[in-house]
């Protein structure tokens, strides 16, 4: 039954019409033939006797004037149409065709067909330009040859999701061309099926992103600058006063909610005003980059380092408290006292710097907070700086 419906299957041409076989005209050819003789027969038996010489050429004539006719409408005249029919539709398919690889090849797309081991079957000459590689050169060769990624080889592979069952692959990721060039692009992959419906292989259509994924890049990029512009001190990289005001009341809340300690550092550099006097106003920027790093240097990454005033730093000390803070300022003042710097006079400078520690409260907000150790900070330097002093609650 399959075999019949196969052939019937072949057997048509577009608009429905069987094609004549040719068992079929045979039959058609002897049918018209016999009956053609029998009708002679007939006429002969009837008419009145005639010299037997005449009778092949009466019977000729016949056949002819009998056998033409039927021909025609038996034969030739279906053959006829079905030759035009044949022909209009080989037209119309060819026209097809045209359009089809137009579209094709002229599509803004990468598209390829690959079959199930991995081999391109076809591609268009937008493929060709991705993947550096001609048309010709290209069918026959292996995918991931030619156009591979770091996926290929691993269950991530396209042709393998979609032998697996998955209707379509929707990806973005970075291709490698022949000559090793790097190529982003959209992918988009759909099954290739026979008649039967069977998955053969793949459809491949990528679409070339490369130059949308540097602007995206270089916009992330300006974003991150931008965000780390409005967050840091432009000469010492620290964190700015707006940025560690907003950190700190976070830190805060997390304190309050949580039951955890928090503690704060302010330093503020002594005497820096005769710094920029005797050395210079460079002198005393490079005063301000040192002791930012050697607080960096020391304090931990969960600690927030700021610039808080024009020679004041803060450091928001998270989950610490007052006895772990007050060793860490220690540390502080004893990096410091490695920073000097030379005045216009040849003469070393040494830095020293004071200290204000507090922790956090329950019944304090920010503003109690800042005070606190802003307090601790001046009682610092009353009692002759380079000294530390712990806020009292």
């Amino acid at each position: 039954m399959d075999q019949k419906k196969t052939k019937r299957r072949e057997n048509k041409i577009n608009g429905g019409k069987v094609v004549t076989s040719p068992f079929d005209l045979i039959w058609r050819l002897t049918l018209i033939i016999f009956l053609a003789e029998l009708s002679i027969m007939i006429v002969l038996n009837a008419v009145p006797p005639v010299p037997q010489f005449t009778w092949p050429i009466f019977d000729a004539v016949l056949l002819i004037f009998l056998v033409f006719p039927w021909l025609y409408f038996l034969i030739f005249r279906p053959l006829t149409k079905e030759i035009a029919e044949r022909k209009r539709a080989e037209k119309k398919l060819f026209e097809s065709k045209v359009k089809v690889e137009a579209v094709f090849q002229g599509s803004g797309v990468g598209i390829r067909s690959i079959d199930s081991e991995f081999r391109i079957i076809e591609q268009n000459k937008e493929m060709d330009l991705l993947c550096n590689i001609e048309r010709n050169e290209a069918i026959g060769r292996k995918c991931y040859e030619l156009f591979g990624d770091s996926r290929c080889g691993t269950d991530e592979c396209t042709l393998r999701q979609i032998l697996s069952g998955k209707k379509q692959v929707d990806a973005e990721m970075e291709r490698f061309t022949k000559n090793g060039k790097t190529v982003s692009v959209s992918l988009i992959a759909t099954p290739l099926v026979n008649e039967k419906g069977d998955i053969t292989g793949i459809i491949e259509s990528f679409h070339n992103i490369t130059k949308r994924k540097k602007i995206e890049k270089e916009k992330e990029a300006l974003t991150k600058k931008l965000k780390h512009q409005a967050q840091t001190d432009g000469l010492t990289e620290a964190f700015n006063r707006q940025h560690l005001d907003s950190e700190l009341k976070i830190e805060i809340q997390r304190a309050k909610r949580y039951k955890r300690p928090l503690s704060l550092i302010m330093l503020d550099i002594d005497h820096f005003k005769e710094v920029n006097d005797r050395c210079g106003h460079q002198a005393g920027d490079q005063v301000l980059k040192m002791i930012t790093k050697s607080m960096k240097d020391i304090v931990r990454t969960s600690d927030f380092v700021g610039r808080y005033g024009g020679e004041e730093f803060l450091v928001v000390c998270t989950e610490t408290a007052m006895d772990e803070a007050l060793n860490l300022a220690k540390r502080m003042k004893k990096g410091i006292k490695g920073v000097h710097v030379l005045d216009k006079e040849g003469s070393l400078l040494k830095v020293t710097a004071s200290f204000g520690v507090a922790q956090y409260s329950e019944l304090e907000d920010f503003d109690k907070l800042i005070m606190k150790v802003d307090s601790a900070l001046y009682k610092a330097k009353d009692e002759g700086r380079n000294t530390i002093c712990c806020a009292e609650d």
